[in-house]
């Protein structure tokens, strides 16, 4: 695999809910006959920090790169400030051998991803740009390492412009080798 490369499209219907703080599994109707149900995570944007996490292993083509991450989502309402997910991901293959102990996930270094949205309720959107974690700061997985990646909403972000209290409604996150 070379940089650049896709290793994995994380869905609504991959994700694991984390103990508390998760985004919310829903669907969006479009307006065909009948109407088709798109799966999206609700990531609310006025009460909570809310959080997604998926469980991937690395795949053979993998060649000891980095993570970088993009989004495709759209907002449940109009208000067009930006918003931001923020991306960790962890290697776990090493790490302590009993899964009730601390899989060390919130030790890690994030990436921050921010987004201007359209202003179009319900619209189709994309991050314009990318987010990268070093191969270190994604926990330094190897071929076959059983990872955890992590996506937080801040949902009071202010990127100066005022504070997007839409909620977030993520479609995939497409994670590629650095």
């Amino acid at each position: 695999m070379a940089s650049g490369d896709t290793l994995f499209v994380l869905t609504p219907q991959a994700y694991t809910p984390p103990g508390t703080l998760y985004a919310t599994l829903d669907t969006v109707a479009d307006g065909s006959t009948p109407t088709m149900s798109i799966p999206v995570l609700d990531f609310d944007g006025n009460s909570q920090n809310e959080g997604a996490e998926w469980f991937v292993t690395m795949p053979s083509s993998y060649n000891g790169g980095g993570l970088t991450f993009t989004y495709k989502y759209a907002m449940s309402g109009t208000v067009g400030h930006a918003v931001k997910l923020i991306f960790v991901a962890n290697d776990f293959t090493d790490a302590t051998s009993v899964l009730t102990e601390d899989l060390e996930i919130d030790g890690q270094t994030g990436v921050e991803l921010i987004d201007d949205p359209s202003g179009t309720q319900n619209e189709f959107n994309m991050t314009a740009a990318s987010g990268t974690l070093s191969h270190v700061n994604a926990g330094s997985p190897a071929v076959g390492a059983y990872m955890i990646i992590r996506a937080w909403r801040e949902y009071n972000y202010n990127g100066g412009s005022g504070v997007n209290t839409d909620d977030l409604q993520l479609l995939a996150v497409h994670v590629k080798e650095a």
